[in-house]
């Protein structure tokens, strides 16, 4: 029961600690090297952003072959059925 309690208490402490130490906080975040760094980390996120989006589409694809495929050896198979029952008769 106190977990919320004691997360509230971090988040709150952390905010607090930022805002007293924002001025140092802009400096070091306006640095070229961080810049740089973020720049990079951009372009690795939309990277794999994109990578990952081709592979669901990818996978849906196949899905909804498969199951048309499937769909219509059922339909083949039934109305196969439906000769030889008639056939019999």
């Amino acid at each position: 029961m106190p977990l919320p309690f004691i997360a509230g208490l971090a988040i709150g402490s952390t905010a607090a600690l930022l805002f007293t130490k924002r001025k140092t906080l802009k400096k070091i975040l306006e640095s070229k090297n961080i810049q740089k760094s973020f720049h990079q980390g951009k372009e690795i996120s939309l990277k794999a952003y994109n990578k990952l989006s081709k592979s669901i589409k990818d996978a849906k694809g196949d899905l909804e072959q498969k199951f048309l495929n499937k769909e219509t050896a059922t339909k083949k198979t039934s109305s196969a059925r439906k000769n030889t029952k008639h056939k019999e008769g």
